[in-house]
């Protein structure tokens, strides 16, 4: 059930009616040991059926199918991390039943067996991973679009393609497409197929064609939003709480996995009194609460809230993640849910589905009245998570700064804030992680006040938020923008929960916010990975003295 193996020799019992999947972090190297049983014919090239040897360099996940296992009463399987592995390399098991059909629908959230983010490419409803090249040209397929024809680079795709011009012309599509995460699956899986000397060579024809940085720079984002998310295993059980001064309970936040963090009280959320016509029991699986977490690190004031709410709206059947992100999306709305906008922000570009830029103005009563830009990336992964960076544009020099013009009242915003929205959609519930931060300039204001400050603040944008997205449907101005659908990102929304499903149907697993295995950690997906390949291959093209 997910269990994490570090460098010791684990033994899994099997009856002949089980799939074993392995997952191993690159560079470490696995041994395969089937007793008296054999691996079957099916067992992957990467793997050597004689010696049972698999390398982590040639292959990140695997399946192997148990079912097929020649095996009398029961086989010993043996999975044994070699010496020489990388001392942080790691396998993962999981087990499933080999008959999908056999599983039921309530049993699929109650392994607590955490998928490998090595999935991230894998087909609809597959049980294994499969080619991103496969799944790209399926994307494109279905959604109907290629390069425009006034483009130097389109053109039909070849009757004979080598795989590196094949990933090329797919990863332009999907750059056309705003798919940048698709896009980085595609790269990757190239980049996996080939030694060190070709994945430098190969890199470098990316870059020249001038669309290896505009994925290497969307790759940054996933991958900061990554680093936002606590680590894979959280010590806790359950979710450990400790009494509050005023008696009520607060989160221990090392018990997350987000030591040195302070808790505020969780901002309690009455789905049924947001929704009252909501048949009962239908919020029985959701957390009704928010909880927030703050501190300052690094010279930023970092603030996360944590929650989940309902995949579908209980009488509507529509979409509560449109919800959610609609309230994001159309900004010059954001007064509405927000105290902190005395006005309406106003785009100051044509928004596409992957980026927006507006100008905003902000004020905190009787601490600060700013007024500045901002720029959202939203991005998608292939396996139905969205992230979004909001992010500040500072920069004196910058276009937009240099020609907005600053208000009575206001000062010019001078530090720099982002704040990146993870969330996990699921056929359920949509598990989100909202962090927020800011560069401090000057002393560091007290602990104490902070937490009169967010304690006073919070809970009001966070119900103001939820309450606004439980009547978002019944709001004509969003029903509108929901029907124009401007920019795509609503049927796009559409996609990420089918691929959220298929996810889940395949994996066996659910996230949940508190729960221990279930909550989204750093892993859960595999974009942002390029970022470093990248790095290595820079520096081990210095390393050669190859500086070309």
């Amino acid at each position: 059930q997910g269990q994490v193996l570090g460098r010791d020799a684990w033994t899994l019992l099997t009856d002949g009616q089980h799939m074993c999947f392995l997952a191993w972090l690159r560079q470490s190297k696995v041994v395969i040991d089937c007793g008296e049983g054999s691996l079957p014919a099916e067992t992957p090239d990467c793997i050597d059926k004689k010696e049972g040897v698999a390398h982590a360099e040639d292959v990140e996940a695997v399946s192997l199918p148990l079912d097929k296992l020649e095996v009398t009463k029961e086989t010993e399987l043996l999975v044994k991390p070699q010496p020489d592995a990388n001392p942080e390399g790691a396998v993962i098991l999981g087990i499933e039943q080999a008959t999908r059909n056999e599983t039921s629908g309530d049993d699929l959230g109650k392994t607590p067996t955490s998928p490998s983010r090595r999935y991230s490419a894998s087909s609809h409803g597959s049980t294994s991973p499969v080619s991103a090249r496969e799944r790209a040209r399926a994307f494109t397929t279905e959604t109907g679009k290629r390069p425009s024809s006034n483009s130097a680079q389109s053109s039909e795709p070849p009757e004979q393609e080598t795989p590196e011009a094949e990933a090329m012309r797919l990863v332009r599509e999907l750059i056309e497409m705003k798919e940048w995460g698709e896009a980085e699956m595609v790269i990757m899986e190239l980049l996996d197929e080939l030694s060190f000397d070709d994945q430098v060579r190969v890199w470098a024809d990316f870059e020249s064609a001038q669309i290896g940085q505009e994925v290497l720079d969307h790759s940054a984002i996933f991958l900061e939003a990554r680093q936002r998310l606590p680590g894979q295993d959280p010590v806790s059980d359950m979710v450990v709480t400790r009494r509050s001064s005023r008696g009520g309970t607060k989160t221990d936040p090392a018990q997350e996995g987000f030591p040195g963090w302070s808790a505020l009280n969780p901002v309690k959320l009455d789905y049924y009194s947001l929704l009252p016509n909501s048949p009962k029991g239908f919020f029985d699986g959701i957390e009704q609460q928010a909880r927030m977490l703050y501190r300052v690190a690094d010279d930023k004031l970092q603030i996360k809230v944590l929650s989940e709410f309902p995949s579908k709206h209980p009488t509507l059947s529509k979409s509560f993640v449109l919800a959610f992100l609609s309230m994001w999306a159309e900004v010059d709305k954001w007064d509405t849910w927000n105290p902190m906008y005395s006005d309406p922000p106003k785009a100051l570009t044509k928004p596409t589905l992957d980026f927006m830029t507006w100008e905003e103005k902000s004020t905190i009563r009787l601490v600060m009245s700013q007024q500045g830009v901002s720029e959202m990336h939203r991005l998608f992964t292939p396996d139905g998570m969205i992230v979004q960076r909001i992010q500040a544009v500072i920069d004196p020099q910058d276009e937009r700064n240099k020609n907005m013009k600053l208000s009575k009242g206001y000062s010019r915003k001078k530090q720099k804030d982002s704040s990146y929205t993870i969330a996990v959609l699921g056929a359920d519930k949509t598990v989100v992680v909202v962090h927020y931060e800011v560069a401090l300039l000057g002393k560091h204001p007290p602990n104490m006040a902070l937490h009169a400050v967010f304690s006073m603040l919070m809970p009001t944008i966070i119900r103001k938020m939820f309450k606004v997205g439980a009547d978002i449907f019944s709001n004509p101005l969003y029903a509108e923008r929901h029907a124009a659908d401007a920019v795509g990102l609503y049927a796009r929304i559409g996609r990420s929960e089918r691929d959220a499903c298929d996810r889940e149907a395949r994996t066996g697993h659910k996230f949940h916010s508190s729960k221990k295995g279930c909550r989204p950690h750093s892993d859960i997906f595999s974009a942002g990975d390029l970022v470093q390949r990248v790095e290595k291959l820079r520096k081990g093209r210095q390393i050669s003295g190859d500086t070309s």
